[in-house]
């Protein structure tokens, strides 16, 4: 009889680790999930953004995605949201944000240089989630 190696069957415990790091995100309106971290564009550039820095109240992508639908600021590309803090950050194409912070939000950054469509996250191991607006 010919010998056969043993059958490496996965455990409990990888199946969890496994699972955990595909579930499904919030689906929020207007936005599309790119994937976990802070969104960038293709050259790896972030965006200008505005931020709650968890002030606000929201809970979640949901809560994240209006606020920063809600300023009403032409050129609003997508955002980020971190689940554990409530930290929202509203990414803007290049020269949108100004030092003018809208009411709601108490932090802003306009020395980024990030252009056009969000269609990366910087991933990793990291609470935020990356959203960006869908087109169209």
């Amino acid at each position: 009889m010919k010998y056969l190696p043993p059958i490496a069957y996965p455990t409990l415990f990888s199946l969890v680790a496994v699972l955990s790091r595909v579930r499904a995100q919030p689906a929020v309106t207007g936005y599309s999930y790119v994937g976990k971290g802070w969104c960038h564009d293709e050259s790896q550039r972030f965006y200008d953004k505005y931020s709650t820095q968890g002030t606000i109240g929201q809970t979640d992508a949901v809560d994240c995605g209006g606020w920063c639908t809600g300023i009403g600021i032409a050129g609003l590309l997508g955002f980020s949201f971190n689940p554990d803090t409530a930290v929202c950050l509203c990414w803007f194409e290049d020269g949108i944000v100004t030092s003018t912070i809208p009411p709601g939000f108490n932090d802003y950054d306009n020395g980024s240089s990030g252009t056009g469509e969000i269609n990366y996250s910087t991933g990793g191991i990291t609470p935020f989630l990356c959203y960006k607006v869908v087109s169209g």
